[in-house]
């Protein structure tokens, strides 16, 4: 007979008639642990969606009964008289419950703060998502499992077992064989659907591993979110031995049912770190390592956009993409927006050389952006990873914009110098033309002149990506002038002379005629830039997306008054994806595709880019017409369909 010397405090839950999640918790003794697990729940409950708890007891001898019936309120507790193990005792705690989704919870664990959140947020961000399970910890810190893995025998790995947690490789969101049921969140209905746990598994163990199986071949899939993390104190229900020869017996009733299935999973490789790693990644698309000098930075400029938009449609095409940013202090944000969406980011950068040793060897594919990253990753990759097809994405002609930097130059000091920096540049370049096996081009006038130099060379164009937003508001209701400008180099950025000839030479004469105002739009705009502020003039620093898209929408007409610079301009087709008609310099134009007079006017003189801007401004059916044309040429050129083909054509074999 059970029985407590001394009831514990009262655990309180609210009682939700309407829970968003309930959680399921099957107790058979060791109070102590279910006590914990109850008290992680409370903690978590002001951040978390509206849940209920139910709990089945199958006749514990240790005073969880007399704890649940005197000490739980606002909770469904179930006693029963008999042990019914761990499939009929969810089954029957599911069959009680109100909630959306069922969140299979051991009750030997304590669940993190937002880990409830975390999940409920993924099976909504993920519509193709049947069941989403957490990050398992060991008490000490280690890593238990993230997501786990199944063998083409039907035996199993949980991926990182006693690994350290925070490394790389378990902290991205990934679709995976399956999650263990210690914490694993699944879609109410289709649990109903697929019949809940089959219960031949009984007493325990295989029975996740079965349902992950059958929601899989429903065509749902199992993700691993690695931000909701559980404490899980294995074997806290079973005794270590006894749990292993169940498992044993349960390894031949699942291989039994699902023999002719497995045929399609990887060959053991539990040893292997390699081997381990491949399989943890259940989608078969091609492997991918990304290496860029930074994060991308996708508000920033500098061709982030562009690296953000790429990495986007890889992981949405089913590919395995790693990015390895050579710099990253301070950029965290931009590593877990990564993350959250599927890539693995290996970061800070003392990481890269554990993980080039350990992994490269697995890779189809390396892509190395930028000149100055070909230099010094070619040979690392050549030799560490020869199998892999070496992509070199230029990003842009860098030295084209030394280049046109140098010839502004008044110091002549100074532009040798810039000279002598775009030479460097210039044979970087070529190097990375010449050793690459194909050379990713951000627009066709960049192609042409690779190919002029290398006829034979592979050039794949992958532009800007944008999603053009086909009904902009009208001309009518519009007012304002728009500069949006990247200050990433203070004042030697091209931003800052660009936007010091446009004040100078351009302005004067619009404000004479037009009273308008201007809004200079741009992160970390340096001090004489920030002079130009006037009740006119707005110099707003960084600001949002949904402030930026805000500035798109409601201003005239967008200026583009760069003299220095080389590539595909973001600024410029991301105005031209809104539907905001422009007045640019050749610099600002160049690879758009926009013609002058036709979808925008060009112009590198001062006196015409300022009759230019107040033509446009006038009027509204030639604005009509450039904001038309200017949607179609990012339709046809600069759309995510456009760019995700291109990639297929490169990755698909």
């Amino acid at each position: 007979m059970e029985s407590l010397s001394r009831l514990p405090d009262k655990l309180k839950f609210q009682v939700q008639h309407n829970p968003e999640i309930s959680i399921l918790l099957v107790t058979f003794n060791k109070l102590e642990y279910t006590r914990k697990c109850l008290e992680s729940l409370i903690r978590n409950a002001s951040s978390s969606p509206p849940f209920e708890v139910i709990v089945v007891d199958n006749a514990s001898q240790d005073g969880t009964s007399t704890f649940l019936r005197e000490c739980l309120e606002g909770a469904i507790v179930t006693i029963n008289k008999e042990n019914q193990y761990f499939a009929s005792a969810c089954n029957q705690a599911a069959a009680l419950a109100k909630g959306q989704h069922l969140l299979f919870l051991n009750n030997d664990t304590e669940i993190l703060e937002d880990s409830l959140k975390l999940l409920l947020q993924t099976l909504d961000e993920y519509s193709s998502a049947g069941a989403v399970g957490a990050k398992l910890l060991y008490p000490d810190g280690k890593l238990q499992e993230a997501g786990s893995i199944l063998w083409r025998d039907g035996t199993a790995s949980a991926f990182g077992r006693g690994d350290d947690p925070s490394k790389s490789e378990y902290c991205y969101l990934r679709e995976v064989d399956y999650c263990s049921a210690a914490c694993l969140l699944v879609r109410h209905s289709l649990f109903d659907e697929l019949g809940m746990f089959d219960e031949s598994f009984k007493p325990a163990y295989y029975e996740d591993t079965d349902l992950c199986m059958r929601i899989r071949l429903k065509g749902w899939k199992v993700l691993f979110q690695p931000e909701a993390k559980v404490v899980h104190h294995e074997y806290g229900s079973w005794l270590a031995e006894s749990s292993l020869r169940i498992m044993k017996q349960n390894h031949l009733k699942f291989l039994s049912k699902w023999e002719r299935e497995l045929v399609t999973q990887p060959f053991p490789q539990p040893e292997s770190a390699v081997g381990l790693w491949r399989a943890s990644f259940r989608q078969r698309g091609k492997h991918i390592l990304i290496i860029d000098d930074n994060l991308p930075l996708y508000d920033v400029g500098a061709g982030y956009p562009r690296s953000y938009e790429i990495l986007k449609l890889l992981a949405a095409a089913s590919h395995r993409v790693t990015f390895i940013p050579t710099e990253s202090r301070g950029k965290e944000k931009y590593a877990r927006e990564l993350q959250r969406i599927g890539i693995e980011v290996v970061y800070p950068s003392t990481e890269i050389a554990r993980y080039m040793a350990e992994y490269a060897s697995a890779y189809d594919f390396v892509i190395l952006s930028r000149p100055y990253v070909f230099k010094d990753y070619i040979e690392k990759v050549r030799s560490n990873a020869p199998q892999a097809k070496v992509i070199f994405d230029s990003e842009a002609l860098w030295f084209m914009r030394s280049i046109r930097q140098a010839a502004l130059e008044i110091d002549q000091d100074k532009a040798r110098r810039i000279v002598q920096r775009a030479a460097v540049e210039f044979e970087l370049t070529l190097r990375g033309l010449r050793e690459s096996d194909m050379v990713f081009a951000v627009s066709d006038t960049d192609k042409r002149f690779m190919k002029s130099i290398y006829p034979n060379l592979e050039v794949i164009v992958i532009p800007n990506v944008h999603k053009p937003h086909m009904s902009p508001p009208s001309f009518g209701v519009r007012e304002g002038i728009l500069c949006v400008a990247g200050f990433k180099d203070g004042e030697d950025s091209p931003s800052t002379d660009g936007v010091h000839w446009f004040m100078q030479e351009v302005w004067p004469q619009i404000w004479r005629d037009l009273k308008a105002k201007l809004y200079i739009v741009g992160a970390s705009p340096p001090d004489s830039i920030k002079r130009y502020s006037t009740e006119d003039v707005i110099v707003t620093g960084q600001v949002t997306g949904e402030d930026l898209s805000s500035y798109y929408e409601r201003c005239r007409v967008s200026v583009i008054p760069l003299r220095i610079g080389a590539g595909l301009k973001n600024k410029v087709t991301e105005s031209m994806a809104y539907g905001l008609p422009l007045v640019s310099s050749s610099v600002g134009a160049e690879g758009s595709g926009l013609a002058n007079g036709i979808s925008a006017f060009v112009t590198d003189q001062p006196k015409q880019f300022a009759e230019d801007v107040i033509r446009l401004y006038h009027n509204g059916d030639m604005w009509l017409e450039f904001s038309r044309r200017s949607l179609e040429i990012v339709q046809d050129n600069f759309s995510a369909e456009v760019a995700a083909n291109r990639l297929k054509s490169v990755f698909a074999n």
